[in-house]
């Protein structure tokens, strides 16, 4: 079973939605818009589709976060009365004080979100801000087996839960969780001078057929809507979980292929070959002996300069 994701875009990219009972891990830096992706799952499960759930900010206080939910519409402070949202947490050093006031525990946050859950009967929950819960756990190991427990304690209950981290220097969420999670979207924001552009990508998602390249999006006054790339002949090829996956297009013009080029890093460069040779010319990347590709700068700054 699938559940609509409420982001615009996103649900045909992940098979339709996330698997009912997942929890998923969406990652990037600060200002990629990890909070408002969040924010629209748990606003638009609500009033899309009638989903009651619990939304836990470790960075912001409440009044913030209606003031920034309704830039886009999403009335938080009526669906808290109507009682099919719970907001939880607050700013982090808040959180602290209180814990260290009451002597409690990791445990203890995870217990207050997996009790309101169950008393909400709710059917998604986001937890925006999760690396933060760090200084609470005596080392990342621990913090990693607690929020696997949480994880399963939330699907047993019916519940399909976002997370959001932030990313260190290489791109890895800072509590190092992608091993613990159903599925990772990473947010990107980068660019050079002026320009900048917002793209993610679906790096993993358990038990669904997924995209597996980048796609671009806005933050518009409906929150995040991905942009919508040029048709293509239906078809495609074979996703990893056995049904069908979307067809591999070429990130700059759209032109579908076969046999995307291989990153020497590991995964796939969705470029075809009119754009591989152009990105070589601008010296952006440079094709190998093995016939991989070695990108000269991140994928970000490649698409910058692309043009």
């Amino acid at each position: 079973m699938r559940v609509k994701t409420g982001i615009h875009g996103l649900d045909e990219l992940v098979g339709g939605g996330f698997p009912r009972g997942s929890c998923v891990l969406a990652m990037g830096k600060v200002g990629t818009g990890k909070s408002i992706f969040a924010m629209q799952y748990i606003a638009n499960g609500i009033q899309e589709y009638g989903e009651p759930g619990v939304f836990v900010s470790l960075e912001r206080e409440r009044k913030a976060l209606y003031d920034d939910a309704s830039a886009f519409g999403w009335q938080l402070q009526r669906l808290e009365k109507e009682g099919s949202l719970q907001i939880l947490g607050g700013p982090i050093a808040s959180v602290a004080k209180a814990m260290k006031k009451a002597e409690a525990a990791i445990e203890d946050i995870f217990d207050e979100i997996a009790e309101a859950v169950e008393g909400a009967e709710a059917k998604r929950a986001a937890v925006d801000g999760v690396e933060k819960l760090a200084i609470f756990a005596p080392d990342e190991v621990s913090l990693k087996l607690q929020l696997g427990d949480l994880k399963d304690r939330l699907a047993g209950l019916g519940c399909t839960t976002l997370l959001t981290c932030e990313v260190d220097e290489e791109g890895l969420s800072k509590l190092g969780i992608e091993d613990v999670v159903d599925g990772v979207i990473v947010l990107y924001y980068e660019g050079e001078g002026l320009t900048r552009d917002r793209a993610l990508e679906v790096r993993k998602m358990r038990g669904t057929a997924h995209s597996n390249q980048l796609h671009f999006f806005d933050i518009t006054d409906k929150g995040i809507v991905i942009k919508k790339l040029p048709e293509v002949p239906r078809g495609g090829c074979e996703g990893s979980s056995g049904g069908p996956n979307l067809p591999t297009r070429c990130l700059f013009c759209g032109k579908p292929m076969d046999n995307p080029a291989k990153l020497r890093e590991g995964g796939r460069a969705s470029f075809c070959d009119s754009c591989l040779r152009k990105l070589e010319r601008k010296g952006l990347l440079r094709k190998l002996a093995d016939g991989t590709v070695e990108l000269r700068k991140p994928l970000m700054e490649v698409i910058a300069n692309y043009r």
